[in-house]
């Protein structure tokens, strides 16, 4: 059994000494001797066990891998050579990093720049972006609205102001981020309308894509062929670059 958390050991324990106590005697009833008040041998006893569930918690934290080995499912690798101009870092970098993000995601904003941090100190690393819209239509929209800025060769700028928002996204906002980057919103809008199945179909293959690899949330970041999910350290992605440069060579 995984070693609880100190919340949980702590509920469990609460929970068997009330469990001592019979459901059918009220509190004012009984055989007459006082209750025994909380000892500091309880409370020792149940600190105790918040620390094992803790220490338990944290080793699970800190030996679990960084990343799934995505080596045997086919769409990893086909994933990781597509180049695309939803892309940043080092175009000609030896890993490429495929980060599913939702712009409505709180996790993938607090992210994102930590990601851009670490591929700028690492400087060999390419980022390729994929949108997904877990958070619903306003999700939706605003990768609309992204595909819409790759057109006119802003979408990296697009990205970055968008994940930089810590306000609720709509219309409005979203309008504002183009002239903010110098977007045509003009034709943003036409391409909007005009281009909108061919948008939808690119989210659509997106999330195929994303499902095929076994993500359910975001952020989640394929390395070349190691899958990592949710939030990372600077030093974790650099230790996952690092990782997934030692099995190139391997693989060579």
């Amino acid at each position: 059994m995984p070693a609880l958390p100190p919340c949980c050991a702590f509920h469990q324990i609460a929970s068997g000494y009330r469990a001592m106590v019979p459901a059918d005697v009220p509190p004012d009833q009984g055989d007459g001797s006082p209750r025994k008040a909380f000892s500091r041998r309880d409370f020792a006893t149940l600190s105790l066990f918040a620390a094992v569930g803790w220490l338990g918690s944290w080793i699970l934290r800190e030996t679990a891998p960084l990343a799934q080995d995505m080596s045997s499912n086919g769409r990893a690798q086909t994933a990781a050579d597509q180049r695309t101009s939803r892309s940043a870092g080092n175009p000609d970098g030896s890993v490429t990093v495929v980060a599913f993000n939702d712009f409505l995601c709180p996790i993938c904003k607090v992210t994102a720049h930590i990601l851009a941090a670490a591929v700028k100190h690492d400087g060999d690393v390419r980022i390729e972006y994929r949108d997904l819209a877990f958070f619903g239509p306003m999700a939706e929209r605003a990768a609309l609205v992204g595909l819409a800025m790759d057109r006119q060769s802003l979408y990296p700028a697009y990205h970055d102001r968008t994940m930089a928002m810590h306000i609720p996204l709509n219309d409005a906002v979203l309008r504002d981020i183009g002239h903010d980057i110098g977007a045509d919103w003009e034709q943003a809008t036409k391409d909007l309308k005009d281009q909108r199945q061919a948008f939808l179909n690119r989210l659509h293959q997106d999330a195929n894509l994303a499902f095929g690899l076994g993500i359910r949330g975001t952020p989640a970041f394929l390395v070349e062929s190691l899958l990592a999910i949710g939030r990372k350290t600077e030093d974790e992605f650099l230790a996952i670059f690092a990782e997934a440069r030692d099995k190139a060579r391997i693989a060579e």
